[in-house]
């Protein structure tokens, strides 16, 4: 296998003896990713390669955060062996808005918030199913017992109610658990969390979680929002969840940059605190951003220093930017700085030789190791002779994306890189 060239400080793994992604050996820990059309490509992405290679390394407890106005299958819920059930416009997600705020200052008739959260005006309906779907060889097993935990909005006024349900996910579609319908009129507008428990049973059948229950008796009705999804195994104590903060095309490090420090800092906090609220005390979380094809073309300046966007010192920039804000919003929740870790992953190779402009990123990213933050160069992972040998790049003539197969493998391959340094 080839190895990645590897930057670590010391502070990170070797102080202690333990490997980084070894972590989730034992305890539960979450993978939050950043990136560019590369996070989420073709409905899969690295955000699909990276929970597949963690799912067989080490397992998974939960899926990551699903929105509830994507769209079906795309968006931040790609997953591995599930996908989210939705009906949202927006393929590409960046991050979500406090679910309290969500109908406070938008028009009563907007449906979709660009932020995709699912939202529904006074007395609006919604027959779609929402929600989260496992396949039948998801690797958090279908016949164990389930929890899905969902974020939804409250309000003082209006009879807006839904009714979560779980079904089996192929004909005939039975129902499997329901929860008692819910009102979200309880005369205060805020955000809520809530949980329905599905009980085990033997079945190797795929399972859809849905927050929308309707009949001839139930029917979802607004004042409603639902923000995120996600479903958990309780018996799995141990394993990761992936979940992507950011993937959008064509985004360059000063593109992200600027839309993270446009958002307060409490929405970024948000994010993360319902990223990291399974974990157990001593579980960890990887940041992952991975960006940079897009800053080769970048006519705006870096975001604090103002270098030239498409250079090495823009770069460093903008990447210090966004993890600078990261850690800000951790500050927030006041949780533990030595259990956040940053894993900086340049682009892959797009021709032989690479572009100058990679090369000029990788070799100036060595400046941003330090405590707890290492650098992976794809290009190091695997070669362009590799990528084309196994028919790996999007086509002929798209060497700036990859087919599922190359996302598994470079995942797999950083993976191993940070786990045997």
């Amino acid at each position: 296998m080839v190895k990645s060239l590897l930057i670590m400080a010391a502070a990170t793994t070797m102080a202690t003896g333990q490997s980084l992604f070894d972590k989730g050996l034992k305890h539960r820990c979450d993978v939050i990713m950043i990136g560019d059309s590369n996070q989420l490509f073709g409905g899969h992405g690295f955000d699909g390669g990276y929970a597949a290679a963690l799912a067989k390394r080490y397992g998974l407890y939960s899926t990551g955060l699903h929105f509830a106005g994507e769209n079906d299958g795309l968006g931040a819920g790609v997953g591995y062996k599930c996908n989210t059930l939705a009906q949202g416009i927006y393929s590409d997600y960046i991050f979500g808005k406090e679910a309290s705020d969500l109908l406070l200052d938008a028009p009563a008739a907007t449906k979709f918030e660009p932020n995709v959260t699912l939202t529904l005006a006074e007395n609006e309906q919604c027959d779609r199913p929402i929600g989260i779907r496992l396949e039948h060889d998801s690797p958090l097993d279908v016949g164990k017992t389930h929890i899905f935990h969902f974020k939804y909005a409250t309000y003082n006024y209006g009879e807006g109610i839904f009714r979560p349900w779980c079904r089996f996910g192929d004909a005939p579609y039975q129902g499997q658990t329901w929860s008692v319908p819910i009102s979200t009129n309880n005369g205060v507008n805020a955000g809520n969390i809530g949980a329905m428990v599905v009980e085990s049973w033997d079945s190797l059948r795929p399972l859809e979680f849905v927050l929308n229950y309707n009949d001839d008796r139930n029917q979802t009705s607004g004042p409603l929002a639902f923000s995120w999804m996600r479903v958990e195994t309780p018996s799995h104590q141990s394993g990761f969840a992936v979940h992507t903060m950011y993937g959008s095309g064509g985004k360059s490090s000063t593109g992200v940059a600027e839309d993270l420090y446009s958002q307060p800092i409490s929405v970024i906090a948000d994010y993360l605190k319902s990223a990291t609220m399974l974990q157990d005390e001593s579980g960890i979380t990887i940041v992952r951003i991975a960006l940079g094809l897009n800053d080769r073309h970048e006519s705006r300046t870096s975001i604090n220093q103002h270098f030239p966007g498409d250079s090495a010192a823009g770069y460093i920039d903008n990447i210090t930017a966004i993890k600078n804000r990261i850690k800000e919003a951790w500050r927030i929740l006041e949780k533990p700085t030595g259990q956040l870790y940053f894993i900086i992953s340049l682009p892959h190779p797009i021709s032989e030789p690479n572009d100058a402009k990679l090369k000029d990123y990788e070799i100036a990213s060595q400046q941003l190791v330090g405590p707890n933050v290492s650098v992976s160069l794809q290009s190091k992972l695997i070669s362009v002779t590799e990528l084309l040998a196994n028919n790996w790049y999007n086509s002929q003539t798209d060497h700036f994306h990859l087919k599922p197969e190359a996302y598994n493998e470079i995942a797999a391959r950083e993976i191993d890189s940070v786990s045997h340094y």
